[in-house]
């Protein structure tokens, strides 16, 4: 299958081109110029830009997701992801079976984003996300289900790392989490010498490594064991100059997670109790009076299931 754009507006996620021409074939670009392709296929498509004001740009990737799917759910929810231009969605902790069967049926079709993963995130024992996921849902399904997760020491983080990428993984989540900005004061945090021991593995191994944490304390640790980026920036205090140093020392990237973060600190409270208590959400006989309560609360203040 080959499809041609022309006279088209491109932005090629660097430079803008006012009127070019890209070219497609069997999903992938292999052509993007000024000047059309010298060999077009007979059958190709054609998707003329001229006087039509629309701007050709590289998929969009949602870097943080978690791909869940409600009882009696299917792929097809992924479909709005593809709708609003994101082709490839990055998911940070999920249970394996699941993302295998994603996998697949986002292959499978062109309708349905490209899913990488981390399989299950590198959590130790009662600590993030575990409780939380549990008080969400204290089902004995859901207890047997987290039951599987890891319980991770530095002397298992190596078998951990090679189980992850035999299963499929794409990268390495690791968990640094105190629990701090959400009312969680006596959650467990991963040691630093849990974390480098990922980090030195995953290096060792071919794959990324990619941190939770939400203080500048955990956020300091994760970035001095080597991690490559942050799956989230944090929230409890502005940024130090230690911290930006650190950063520009190692090269580490971060997935801000703005719209997230900004629930946790009310910077977002009014933006939060309007989706809260729009018809569309109240008119939902699922969702209880408490639960509109706490979607328009911060969610430092209520149970929430992100990570």
């Amino acid at each position: 299958m080959s499809t041609l754009y022309p006279n088209i507006r491109i932005f090629d996620g660097n430079n803008v081109i006012p009127s070019g021409h890209v070219l497609t074939q069997d999903w992938h670009i292999s052509y993007v110029g000024v000047n059309p392709p010298a060999t077009i296929p007979d059958n190709a498509d054609d998707i003329d830009g001229t006087d039509k004001n629309w701007t050709l740009l590289p998929g969009l990737i949602d870097a943080h997701v978690h791909a869940y799917l409600l009882p009696g759910g299917g792929s097809e929810v992924f479909k709005t992801a593809m709708k609003c231009g994101v082709t490839s969605m990055l998911d940070m902790h999920n249970d394996p079976d699941l993302v295998n069967r994603l996998k697949k049926e986002c292959r499978d079709s062109s309708e349905l984003s490209d899913l990488k993963s981390s399989y299950h995130g590198a959590t130790i024992d009662w600590g993030w996300p575990k409780p939380i996921v549990l008080v969400l849902d204290p089902s004995e399904e859901n207890v047997k289900r987290v039951d599987k997760w890891p319980k991770l020491t530095p002397e298992t983080a190596e078998d951990f790392v090679v189980k992850n990428k035999a299963q499929g993984a794409d990268y390495i989540k690791l968990m640094q989490e105190n629990g701090h900005c959400m009312s969680f004061h006596d959650l467990p945090p991963a040691s630093f010498e849990l974390q480098s021991a990922l980090v030195q593995a995953a290096r060792k191994h071919g794959l990324l490594t990619v941190a939770h944490a939400t203080t500048l304390k955990e956020t300091m640790i994760v970035l001095r064991a080597g991690v490559d980026g942050l799956a989230h920036t944090f929230c409890d205090q502005s940024p130090t100059p230690d911290l930006i140093a650190l950063y520009k020392s190692t090269g580490a990237f971060v997935i801000p997670t703005l719209c997230n973060i900004a629930t946790i600190n009310d910077a977002e409270r009014d933006t939060t109790f309007a989706f809260a208590h729009d018809p569309r959400i109240t008119s939902r006989k699922a969702i209880s009076a408490e639960e509109i309560s706490c979607m328009s609360s911060s969610q430092g203040d209520c149970w929430i299931w992100w990570y």
